[in-house]
């Protein structure tokens, strides 16, 4: 089954694995990467957005979306990512510009042209799919499916109770989730699941290219700050879980629980509460419980190595 895919997107090192996961599948047609404030900077995340699909040698068009959350401060993972959004060295020059129109609008004339078609991906804050929810309150009953990195049902990364994507914009994610629109949830819990190790990294830079090189960077970089900040020995590929999920869903299990988000200012600001035992409003999203980690890694490194 090939999947026509929208992805909204901070690149990001593990958004740039998953970029390059989706460009190197055949189940996965992706119409447009729509880049939104987050992991770092809109500037950043436009260009990192370009910058990754000529990697890949391929005319992905890229739209520039919200440079702000909707109501709170912005916030940014620079820790992570470092100050750009992708610590690799010697990247290439970008020659290609971001379309014209606001990533919010493209959400809404892609799903409107092409109704039960679309398959929404999100891998980082909700900002620009709310807005195209609010542009067009009808988009969520002509998507096919709707997928998100983000939330938890377990522990946060920013604060002990909220996951990034969440807390950088949780108004946002309350505005999707109270949409009527079916989540499909990949939090911290599952993705956490999902570890890429220092043989990984040997495993791409072996691949002698550029994606390859460049990747295995950016891997590196992540799986440093994963030991020094958790004591792990590999770090989540948070983001690509959401396309490894759509050409093989047999990866992952799941189940169907009511999500909603905390927007009141607190310790729990930002928080996905899910109603695990099902004991109070009926569900609206597919929470991600379980990853078979170690295919899920066999998968993203037998595509990558066939970029030239």
């Amino acid at each position: 089954m090939t999947h026509r895919v929208l992805l909204d997107c901070d690149p990001g090192h593990d958004d740039a694995i998953a970029i390059f996961l989706a460009l190197s599948s055949p189940e996965i047609e992706l119409l447009g990467i729509t880049a939104t404030h987050g992991n770092v900077g809109l500037e950043h995340t436009v260009r990192n957005a370009l910058v990754l699909t000529q990697l890949a040698q391929k005319e992905v068009p890229v739209y520039a979306g919200a440079s702000t959350p909707l109501i709170r401060e912005p916030i940014q993972a620079t820790r992570v990512h470092g100050k750009t959004g992708l610590q690799a060295s010697n990247l290439p020059e970008v020659v290609r510009s971001p379309e014209h129109l606001h990533a919010a609008q493209a959400i809404v004339d892609t799903v409107r042209n092409n109704p039960h078609e679309i398959t929404l991906v999100a891998t980082g804050p909700l900002t620009n799919v709310a807005l195209a929810f609010r542009l067009a309150p009808e988009l969520p009953s002509l998507l096919k499916k709707f997928v998100w990195m983000g939330g938890s049902t377990l522990y946060g990364n920013v604060t002990p109770s909220a996951e990034f994507n969440a807390f950088a914009d949780p108004h946002a994610a309350h505005i999707v989730f109270h949409s009527g629109v079916k989540v499909h949830m990949f939090g911290l819990n599952v993705t956490l699941q999902v570890l890429v190790k220092e043989e990984h990294i040997l495993t791409l830079q072996a691949m002698n290219t550029e994606v390859g090189r460049i990747s295995a960077e950016l891997m590196g970089h992540y799986v440093q700050f994963y030991r020094e900040r958790y004591g792990l020995d590999g770090a989540a590929l948070h983001d690509p879980c959401t396309i490894a999920y759509l050409i093989d869903p047999t990866l992952f299990s799941g189940t169907d629980q009511h999500v909603d988000i905390d927007i009141q200012e607190g310790i729990n600001f930002g928080r996905t509460v899910s109603d695990h035992w099902g004991s109070h409003e009926a569900p609206n999203t597919w929470v991600a419980t379980e990853a078979n980690g170690e295919e899920v890694l066999k998968l993203i490194l037998e595509r990558l190595s066939t970029f030239q």
